[in-house]
């Protein structure tokens, strides 16, 4: 059986190990990263993050029937900021692990997130986007009280030190 979405079901009582793991990988790429400027952009890949994720949740008993999640019974929101290319690449990497994604940590809230970067299309022209963030949340109440949070806040006001390329935020209610 899949982890995630399976027939319109989550494993929604797993949801906080699956979340503190994605933090994890994301504070281990980061520092990795840090420490090794020479290195590739990701000390663990996406195909490691999600293999580490999944036998973490095999050890805690997680892969079982799936149960519908409250963001699915009461029509959850996801936010998605879609950067633009920026000017400098390599600064943009470097800040947005280094500084941004701690102060995304910090600021916990939202029931998941995810960042990704775009890749060029077949032909080798360059991807709309630069780099993709994403953050579930069950409801608009809940998104509303996190992201008003001075924690939230101060994300928001990094965005501008390094998004070059500018920004798209889009706000969507998942079905």
């Amino acid at each position: 059986m899949a982890l995630g979405r399976t027939e319109g079901h989550t494993l929604s009582r797993f949801a906080p190990i699956a979340w503190a793991c994605q933090q994890c990988l994301a504070l281990a790429r980061h520092q990795f990263y840090t420490n090794n400027p020479t290195q590739p952009e990701y000390a663990v890949d996406r195909r490691t993050s999600l293999l580490a994720t999944l036998t973490l949740l095999m050890g805690a008993g997680a892969v079982g029937a799936a149960d519908k999640t409250s963001a699915q019974s009461t029509g959850g929101l996801k936010v998605t900021v879609l950067y633009g290319h920026p000017k400098s690449p390599e600064d943009f990497e470097k800040y947005y692990f280094g500084t941004h994604m701690p102060l995304v940590i910090a600021a916990k809230g939202g029931k998941r997130t995810e960042t990704s970067k775009c890749p060029p299309a077949p032909d080798g022209s360059p991807a709309p986007f630069y780099r993709i963030f994403e953050v579930w949340f069950d409801s608009q109440t809940e998104m509303t009280a996190i992201t008003s949070t001075p924690e939230w806040k101060k994300v928001v006001a990094d965005v501008p030190n390094f998004a070059t390329g500018g920004i798209t935020r889009v706000v969507s209610k998942l079905d």
